[in-house]
């Protein structure tokens, strides 16, 4: 009998040591098909939605494996989180410093940062990523750097 108790003991403590695979995260998809975890890596932003277009400035988006972000947005530096949820990614709140550029710049920027607020998702490209809203649709294309 306490041998039983003890092994019955020795499995309740190894069940805790037990856990996930990540890529049940890594993998994970929200509704509209995009997926929710982080795309890690140093991204240089390409276009708009699915426009392609010259960027101007150098727009950039870099992702830690932890979840940090952090870039320029073609003037100003930033810097938040990408959080996992249920069905969705979120980024942000996105702080960043308070430089003035030239007008056309700071237009980029805005529009960079108002995008960035309504990420849901992502998903991979021949060209590198696209992060989606939450129906799927493209907010912001980025090659890798």
């Amino acid at each position: 009998m306490r041998t039983l108790l003890l092994c019955f003991v020795a499995l309740l403590l190894t069940a805790g040591c037990v856990g996930t695979s990540s890529s049940a995260t890594s993998d994970a998809v929200n509704a509209a098909g995009a997926r929710v975890a982080p795309p890690v890596g140093k991204w240089l932003l390409t276009a708009f939605g699915d426009r392609d277009g010259a960027v101007p400035g150098e727009v950039t988006l870099n992702v830690e494996d932890d979840g940090a972000i952090a870039g320029s947005g073609g003037c100003n530096g930033y810097f938040g989180r990408w959080s996992l949820g249920e069905a969705q990614s979120t980024l942000g709140p996105v702080g960043a410093t308070r430089r003035m550029c030239a007008p056309e710049v700071m237009d980029v920027e805005m529009r960079y940062f108002e995008a960035l607020s309504r990420v849901a998702g992502w998903r991979a490209t021949d060209a590198g990523i696209v992060l989606t809203d939450a129906s799927g649709d493209p907010l912001l294309a980025f090659r890798a750097r």
